[in-house]
């Protein structure tokens, strides 16, 4: 029988229509409760950022409402930047902004039209404070960031971090051990030698299965340095692998403030 049929053949059909009533109400009033939670509160981060391919000059982002031109280097970090916006983190470029427009009103939190980005990056939501890294590579239809957490105690200076782009393992061997490393993801150790000494860095790559030698080199270690390692497949069928360095040093301290001399007291 049809819940309409019910309702009309019950003695107590004025009740039952009462309470049903009142429960498509109560579920009117959860569902529009519901739906004003859909969009996630914005998130703080700060962020270091760099270029695995040229030197991106003309972007920048929006935090706080306000557009904030960056130039992003290829060779190091950049300074610290505070992020606060919605957890989809946008590289737009600064042609395309124009004006600073403070109004929130659209996806970049910027009045107006909505934006193209270049590159973008879903960081991790409902974490504020968080420190990151953003690998900015070629603009594709992933995003083309990737976003690794930059954790002081375990990426201290004097640590190397090595991300493996081959699509094939790779073995990293230092004085302190070998380390195996799976393909697109990233390893963080210490050489495990002091500051001032040199050591043998050897990669093996497992390109089709087949452990082979594919990069060696010597390198002196620095507590004043941390460094990332980018790895790359050389040649096909070599088992070579291409490496690209990115240094970071601690940031320099600021200059002493200019304070007031005296003049000399005349004779």
């Amino acid at each position: 029988m049809h819940l309409a049929a019910a309702l009309k053949s019950s003695p107590s059909a004025g009740l039952i229509r009462t309470k049903f009533n009142a429960c498509v109400g109560l579920l009117g009033i959860l569902t529009a409760a519901l739906s004003g939670q859909s969009t996630p509160p914005p998130i703080e981060a700060h962020l270091r950022i760099v270029s695995l391919d040229l030197p991106i000059l003309d972007h920048g982002f929006i935090t706080g409402g306000k557009f904030k031109p960056t130039t992003i280097g290829t060779g190091t970090l950049t300074a610290d930047l505070t992020y606060h916006g919605p957890a989809r983190f946008e590289l737009l470029k600064t042609a395309d902004v124009g004006a600073v427009e403070t109004t929130p009103n659209n996806s970049t939190g910027m009045k107006g039209p909505p934006r193209t980005p270049t590159w973008w990056v879903d960081l991790p939501a409902g974490k504020s404070g968080q420190h990151l890294i953003l690998l900015v590579s070629q603009p594709n239809d992933k995003g083309g960031i990737i976003a690794m957490p930059d954790d002081p105690t375990t990426f201290g200076y004097g640590t190397h971090r090595y991300m493996n782009f081959c699509p094939y393992p790779i073995s990293v061997k230092v004085p302190a051990g070998v380390f195996p490393i799976p393909p697109q993801t990233f390893k963080t150790f210490r050489s495990g030698v002091k500051g001032g000494a040199y050591y043998s860095l050897e990669i093996k790559s497992f390109e089709n299965g087949e452990e082979k030698l594919g990069f060696a080199t010597r390198v002196l270690q620095s507590e004043s340095f941390r460094k990332i390692y980018i790895l790359y497949p050389g040649l096909a069928d070599t088992g070579r692998i291409k490496i690209k360095v990115i240094e970071d040093q601690p940031a320099a301290k600021p200059l002493q403030s200019v304070t007031e001399v005296p003049a000399p007291k005349g004779k």
